[in-house]
């Protein structure tokens, strides 16, 4: 049951990593609502987030919808989980959805002269 009237749900969880050669943060990744499925963000009409030092993400003030959330990747990383690079998720009514990690693989430096 709703709290309020015109109640509002969240998408959130993190980005984590494998293989990497240092111990790093994951801030500063990118990831949307892909409102129009075309793969790409359009940032002054698509809502992003960027994550936390934790790797932490999180959409808020959702209304029931379907919404696919996507990762924006970096050079020289490779994207494991989820395997479709993406999350199609329906919002119904009284959810909140939490567990949508992104999983990332360092691949090599790019090492160019």
């Amino acid at each position: 049951m709703p709290k309020i009237e015109n109640e509002t749900w969240s998408i959130s969880w993190y980005l984590k990593w494998i293989n990497t050669p240092w111990n790093s943060n994951m801030a500063w990744w990118k990831i949307y609502i892909d409102s129009n499925n075309d793969g790409k963000l359009q940032e002054n009409k698509e809502r992003f987030v960027v994550t936390d030092n934790n790797g932490y993400y999180e959409f808020k003030d959702l209304k029931k919808w379907d919404y696919s959330i996507k990762i924006i990747m970096k050079p020289n990383w490779e994207q494991i989980k989820p395997n479709n690079n993406y999350y199609d998720i329906n919002i119904n009514n009284w959810q909140n959805i939490v567990n949508l990690d992104f999983e990332n693989k360092f691949l090599k430096w790019n090492n160019k002269k």
